[in-house]
């Protein structure tokens, strides 16, 4: 497996900044989110489990590994500045550029709701679309 991880200095802004920087490596090798775990209480509070090709040279082939990407300055069950970095992170995966435009709205509210208010939350990617899993 491998693991893809942030500082662990707990800043939001750093924290979206690694996965900014990271995202084209991911997408080059095909990556593939699965599911995200985010806790309210933990120092990796974001945890991205996805599968990524083993060759990014070679497209399509079946040749995959799982990785997991481990953040600390992003979480949810509030409203403020970590899960605000979801939400960020939410769009960064749906192709949108959080630097300009209107980012929240290419994520569901419904989704934005779940990750302000729920302390443990999973958001399954398998269908696609990314859905809440509430605890």
């Amino acid at each position: 497996m491998k693991v893809f991880h942030d500082d662990g200095k707990g800043s939001t802004d750093e924290s979206v900044e690694f996965f900014e920087k990271l995202l084209p490596e991911l997408r080059e090798r095909g990556f593939r989110p699965i599911e995200l775990s985010l806790d309210f209480g933990r120092l990796y509070s974001f945890e991205l489990l996805g599968v990524l090709r083993r060759d990014p040279a070679t497209p399509g082939t079946l040749d995959i590994e799982d990785c997991v990407v481990l953040l600390t300055g992003v979480n949810c069950g509030y409203s403020g500045a970590g899960p605000d970095g979801t939400v960020r992170i939410l769009a960064l995966l749906n192709g949108v550029d959080i630097h300009h435009g209107q980012y929240l709205t290419r994520v569901d509210r419904d989704l934005q709701e779940a990750v302000r208010s729920e302390r443990h939350l999973r958001i399954d990617f398998k269908m696609g679309v990314p859905k809440a899993i509430l605890s």
